[in-house]
């Protein structure tokens, strides 16, 4: 499902822990980064995947978190990777079934 949002060569999606997955989208705007999360919770709606445990929803819902930088010398890949586990971590409590993105504009 995920894959079939991501279209250019470069993109990646992967799992990353239990139930969480990374999607990494070179040359791409944090604009265009929201625009591919919709798309995906779009698909997850689509597919609607009961849920009876959850307290949010009756089907599988999706939250994401995003974070962008620019690499640059010195810069380091596990930064970005907090970041975005930061704004996954506040669409979770927002309430979930969110999207939710990194703000400040840290560079490592």
């Amino acid at each position: 499902m995920i894959n079939r949002t991501i279209k250019r060569p470069a993109d990646l999606a992967a799992r990353y822990g239990g139930e969480e997955f990374t999607i990494i989208l070179p040359r791409t705007s944090v604009k265009g980064a929201i625009f591919i999360a919709r798309e995906i919770q779009a698909e997850m709606r689509a597919v609607a995947i009961a849920h009876s445990a959850s307290s949010v929803s009756d089907l599988v819902t999706i939250s994401c978190g995003i974070a962008s930088i620019v690499p640059a010398p010195g810069s380091s890949s596990d930064g970005l990777i907090a970041r975005a586990d930061q704004a996954l971590y506040q669409a979770k409590l927002e309430g979930r079934d969110r999207i939710s993105v990194h703000s400040d504009n840290h560079s490592d």
